[in-house]
């Protein structure tokens, strides 16, 4: 409205401005007149004294238009003040309508972000029952697109992963044969971190992140915070920092305890699928899917794709383990396990084995710094990474058989001053039968690393040369161990320690 007015001021202001114009441009046409004829009045002779009359009148009129002039140039001032003050209020009007335009904009962000917090309360209200489990207390919840992800994931590691634990890692998996060798480990990490996170929930924080680029939840936003929310109610009935801190030193025990974890939070979050989804919604996540595919996430970085295939170990077999835990008992049964959690991927792959108490045998490693090589890293496998091992060459279904019966092992990296490294991985198994199907196992997957020359072979084992480096696979009833050296006399000083 008021924009109106001050239009409307501005055109009746303009219609004397204009008549004011055409006056002194007909006023400076007479002034100019008379002083072309002044000029030439002047300019004859004056000698005749009956000439001296119309000068007179003449210059009389000239005073009257210059003073008639003078008035006009005092309206046309008085007008122009006012126009100017007219041209200001529409400025005003126009910085006012950029305010009001910035504050639409902020209410209509308000207003997204008070559906998105009424959608999330809604999907706490309709999980919380069907996990069993009630919230203690709130969660501070967010969004992050992918670019603020990957800042957040690069600060973090920059702040928890020092160059010497990467370091550490990308010579295990040098020496497991599984990557690591010239390319950049950490950027991989992040990259993989990027292309596969949908949300997360950080258990030090305390705060729940979903990762989208909807500024409104979309269907698969909703089942993403259904899987996060879940992350907050165990954390805050189970304590997942104090769970986790039982398992350092031990990856094996970490990625148990991460099935049990994610496979809680995925069989919750396809409960809450299966009942709050319609046909349109399920349509709907499909799509958005697709849109959000990222084709380059297919690749697979410096850790290799034996490696990367572990990520989904939590989610799918973790999901499988936690959904026998339910049919035996329901959730008071998966409650059971966070007190009482698996304690190798064995007992994830293979529930039974986690019922019947199964547990993961302790192998002791000697001390294996030989005079100028020091140890690099020492862990335990597991059966899953056992598994991934054997795939170098082997089928995923030969290879699980060849690692079924999985009882224990150890590990350890050894690395010179020129950058060889060495391995020395001892195993257990439940009886001699899978041991001997594990040292065939890793027969086949040496002699299909490329260019093997079988030196050695008998019943208790076999040794190869390879590029660069001498294999030895050495089987004592249920024990296998397996050791690799860049040269022979590095690898006989290795196995003389066992």
């Amino acid at each position: 409205a008021q924009a109106l007015v001050l239009r409307a001021d501005l055109d009746v202001a303009a219609e004397p401005v204009e008549r004011l114009k055409a006056d002194l441009a007909a006023t400076n046409e007479q002034l100019s007149a008379s002083r072309t004829e002044l000029a030439n009045l002047r300019a004859q002779p004056s000698a005749a004294p009956a000439a001296a009359a119309p000068a007179a009148d003449l210059s009389g009129e000239l005073q009257r238009l210059h003073a008639r002039r003078i008035v006009e140039r005092g309206e046309a001032a008085f007008l122009s003040d006012q126009l100017a003050q007219l041209q200001s209020a529409a400025q005003e009007r126009d910085a006012l309508k950029g305010q009001l335009q910035s504050a639409q904009q902020e209410n209509s962000q308000l207003k997204t972000e008070l559906g998105n917090l009424q959608t999330m309360n809604t999907i706490n209200g309709q999980v919380s029952p069907l996990r069993d489990l009630a919230p203690l207390q709130a969660v501070p919840r967010t969004f992050m697109n992918h670019t603020q992800l990957r800042d957040y994931f690069t600060k973090l590691l920059d702040k928890e992963w020092p160059a010497e634990a990467e370091a550490r890692q990308s010579a295990s998996l040098r020496a497991l044969d599984m990557g690591g060798a010239g390319g950049d480990l950490r950027q991989s990490q992040i990259d993989s971190m990027v292309n596969n996170i949908l949300g997360f929930y950080d258990q030090r924080t305390k705060q729940l992140v979903v990762v989208t680029e909807r500024s409104a939840m979309g269907v698969r936003d909703r089942v993403t915070y259904a899987h996060e929310f879940t992350h907050s109610l165990q954390d805050q009935h189970y304590n997942l920092t104090a769970l986790f801190a039982q398992t350092a030193g031990n990856s094996d025990a970490e990625l148990a305890m991460k099935g049990l974890v994610e496979g809680d939070a995925t069989l919750t979050m396809s409960l809450y699928a299966r009942n709050n989804l319609g046909a349109l919604d399920i349509a709907n996540y499909q799509l958005e899917e697709f849109q959000s595919m990222d084709l380059g996430g297919l690749s697979f970085g410096a850790s290799g794709p034996q490696v990367e295939s572990a990520t989904y170990f939590p989610y799918r077999e973790g999901a499988s383990f936690v959904a026998a835990l339910y049919q035996q008992g329901g959730w008071k049964q998966v409650d059971a396990a966070f007190a009482r959690p698996p304690r190798s991927t064995e007992q994830v792959l293979h529930p039974e084995r986690y019922f019947a108490g199964d547990a993961p045998v302790a192998v002791p490693m000697p001390a294996l710094a030989l005079p100028g090589w020091r140890v690099l890293a020492e862990d335990t496998l597991c059966e899953l990474y056992l598994r991934i091992y054997l795939e170098h060459v082997l089928t995923l279904d030969e290879a699980s058989m060849a690692c079924d019966g999985w009882g224990g092992d150890r590990y350890q990296v050894l690395g010179d001053e020129q950058g060889h490294l060495a391995l020395a991985l001892n195993t257990v198994w439940d009886d001699a039968a899978a041991a001997q199907r594990f040292a065939d196992g890793v027969g086949v997957m040496v002699s299909g690393l490329g260019n093997a020359s079988l030196l050695q072979s008998d019943a208790q084992g076999a040794r190869w040369q390879l590029a660069g480096r001498q294999f030895l696979i050495r089987l004592s009833g249920t024990r296998v161990l397996v050791l690799h050296a860049p040269d022979a006399a590095t690898l006989n000083a290795i196995a003389a320690k066992f």
